[in-house]
């Protein structure tokens, strides 16, 4: 189960880079109709989602990226608790 921390007061979960890793693998070698049925998976993800993952995949190798991070909030939660210094 992931570990859920505060990191300038946000919730967060921290994701083990090896679990993020299979997923990525999972993503990289399912068609379509898999990802369809994939729980939680959202239908406008379905197409994306690879692409994003070898993105994903590739700034964590080139940046030596050794935590990953979910956060609680989308981005636009986040630029609005910035701006309101939360």
């Amino acid at each position: 189960m992931p570990q859920k921390y505060m990191i300038g007061g946000a919730p967060v979960h921290e994701i083990d880079i090896g679990d993020y890793l299979r997923l990525h693998k999972m993503l990289l070698t399912s068609t379509s109709e898999e990802r369809k049925k994939m729980p939680g998976m959202e239908p406008v993800r379905v197409e994306m989602i690879v692409l994003a993952s070898i993105f994903v995949t590739f700034t964590l190798a080139q940046c030596k990226i050794e935590k990953l991070y979910q956060s609680d909030y989308s981005l636009k939660e986040g630029i609005v608790a910035e701006m309101l210094n939360i």
